[in-house]
């Protein structure tokens, strides 16, 4: 009696080690307890040592191990662009989510695959609840996923079983603070470095950003009085004109003020999305040196003369001297940089600057 209890037991144990072999990332379950301080603190982290595998890193959703450094790499991200991040480190993904077509692919995510002599990744672009079958057949060694994105525990559970999940988690991050985007990608450039075992690499890459900034903006010195936004303009069907004032946590408006540049009105007042129109606009507007449209394909000719032309819109000094940017497609993926992509500083920040400045000058 007391050897078959004995054998139960061995079976019961060797269950459970099975399935926790199946689970390649062994994940823990989740501690939802964790202090916003104390994952931020996890997230954060600069490195100490070189990193050994395993590797265990928590999060949110529990504790992900990590078992040898990764070599076949998934982002999973619509807003996000994790990755980016990962072709800042000079890693090539296997497979990315936010780009429908591989003519969407930023020009220096190109260029950087073809530095690194990669192929170009695979495209698996749909929803979170049809990822995981869809990215089994790519037998990524780890997925990196913005955990807004990631939705829910049960869809944590459901990837971790095809390979370990690090969800990076923003908002413990962020703060509501000028600085809050740069911080992000810090952050989001440590975890993912060390999840990768490149540690050292990521330190390199956010002093090569920082350097990067201050240089540009030392190369631009006009710019520093500069008035500058990045945003929408809306032209309705009955020949009404609105421009949208999106807040300082969009990555993309808010990153020339990250950089240093001066606070417009506009931002100063509105503290989240809003859209002007009206007799409202020159009161808003008025004090604005450059628009930047926020869809670099949104402003051609023939709309920046409907603005000029408008009543309202018309007596902003910005727009009447048609201090505008107009993007095409050889040059529409400057309006891209941002935080959100940390290549695309490195690749273009100084003629994004140029730009500005240029236009500016009219």
């Amino acid at each position: 009696m007391l050897n078959s209890k004995i054998i139960k037991i061995f079976i019961i144990i060797a269950f459970c080690i099975s399935v926790c072999n199946c689970v390649s990332c062994a994940n823990t379950d989740p501690d939802l307890s964790q202090s916003t301080d104390a994952l931020k603190a996890e997230i954060c982290k600069k490195p100490k040592d070189s990193i050994k595998f395993p590797l265990k890193i928590k999060h949110e959703y529990g504790t992900t191990v990590i078992r040898k450094k990764p070599q076949r790499i998934a982002t999973y991200g619509f807003y996000d662009h994790e990755e980016d991040t990962v072709l800042a480190l000079n890693i090539a993904p296997i497979a990315i989510s936010d780009v429908r077509r591989q003519e969407e692919i930023p020009k220096w995510q190109i260029e950087k695959l073809h530095e690194l002599n990669a192929p170009m990744p695979a495209i698996v672009n749909m929803k979170m609840k049809w990822y995981p079958e869809a990215i089994q057949s790519h037998k990524p060694d780890v997925i990196f996923v913005d955990s807004s994105e990631l939705e829910s525990y049960d869809n944590y559970k459901k990837l971790s079983k095809i390979a370990p999940v690090i969800p990076f988690t923003d908002y413990v991050v962020k703060g509501s603070e000028i600085k809050g985007n740069q911080r992000i990608m810090e952050c989001k450039v440590r975890l993912y470095a060390r999840a990768l075992g490149v540690s050292k690499r990521g330190e390199l890459l956010i002093r090569k950003i920082r350097s990067t900034i201050k240089n540009a903006l030392n190369t631009h010195p006009s710019l520093k009085r500069k008035h500058v936004i990045v945003t929408d303009v809306y032209l309705n069907s009955k020949g009404s004109i609105s421009i949208g004032s999106l807040n300082l946590d969009n990555p993309r408006t808010g990153f020339l003020y990250d950089v240093g540049l001066p606070l417009p009105k506009a931002l100063k007042y509105l503290n989240r999305f809003s859209t002007i129109s009206g007799a409202e606009l020159p009161t808003y507007f008025s004090d604005i040196d450059v628009f930047v449209p926020y869809n670099p394909s949104d402003l051609n000719a023939d709309k920046i003369a409907s603005l000029q032309a408008d009543q309202y819109a018309g007596q902003i000094p910005a727009i009447k001297n048609g201090r505008i940017i107009q993007f095409d497609q050889n040059n529409k993926d400057y309006g891209l940089i941002s935080y959100s992509y940390p290549l695309s500083i490195l690749w273009g920040l100084n003629t994004y600057l140029d730009m500005i400045e240029k236009t500016s000058q009219r």
